[in-house]
């Protein structure tokens, strides 16, 4: 496993640098390359028969297509937008199996203003986005519901991996957001490539740490 996290630094680097000296021939491979190494893995290293693992598995692969989309020139934004939405419902089932028939109601009461105030923040910007952003915020906030929920019911290393990837998550779609819609942001890209496969990749070892 060891070997497979370094390869996943190193791609992910790879394609940071690339996009940041404008090498859009390598960030064609490596930023690709970096999930199927994610992928890869999750596969390799945990339990497929899990339905937790699963669920995981399958929102890697539509956020692999979700950057394949984000990647075209021109870029396919709403489609892209659209894979990592289905990429974020997969997380959110996948959190919702291990703490359903717990009372994590509570919780939501905490960060729905978290997102609500981001939102507000954007609405203004947002013009023919704003449907497909509202369902995508709602989707983030699901994740970091059941994400937080699956911490509370149960202190281990897979929800402790499940709930920081999420906050990550989350913190690279909320710098995009604010990049596309409100204005650029001096080395965003950075910022949000590098905290989006952080949060892919302990997402994947949370999979690979399952109840561990």
């Amino acid at each position: 496993m060891t070997i497979l996290l370094i390869l996943i630094v190193a791609s992910g680097l790879v394609h940071i640098v690339s996009d940041y000296k404008e090498r859009w021939n390598l960030t064609y491979i490596f930023k690709p390359l970096t999930m199927a190494l994610i992928i890869g893995l999750l596969i390799f290293k945990s339990d497929l028969e899990v339905a937790y693992n699963k669920w995981i598995l399958i929102g890697l692969v539509f956020s692999l297509v979700g950057d394949v989309f984000l990647m075209l020139r021109p870029q396919k934004f709403i489609s892209g937008l659209l894979s990592f939405l289905v990429a974020h419902l997969c997380y959110v089932y996948a959190f919702y199996q291990s703490v359903k028939g717990n009372d994590i109601h509570w919780l939501a009461l905490s960060l729905l203003p978290l997102g609500l105030i981001y939102l507000a923040i954007l609405w203004k910007y947002l013009g023919k986005y704003r449907l497909p952003v509202i369902a995508y915020f709602v989707a983030i906030g699901s994740m970091l519901f059941f994400a937080s929920a699956l911490l509370i019911v149960e202190m281990s290393l897979m929800s402790k991996y499940a709930l920081v990837g999420a906050i990550l998550f989350a913190i690279s779609d909320g710098i995009l957001a604010r990049r596309k819609f409100v204005k650029p942001m001096k080395y965003g890209q950075f910022y949000i490539m590098t905290s989006y496969f952080t949060a892919q990749t302990l997402l994947a070892l949370s999979a690979v740490h399952y109840w561990s």
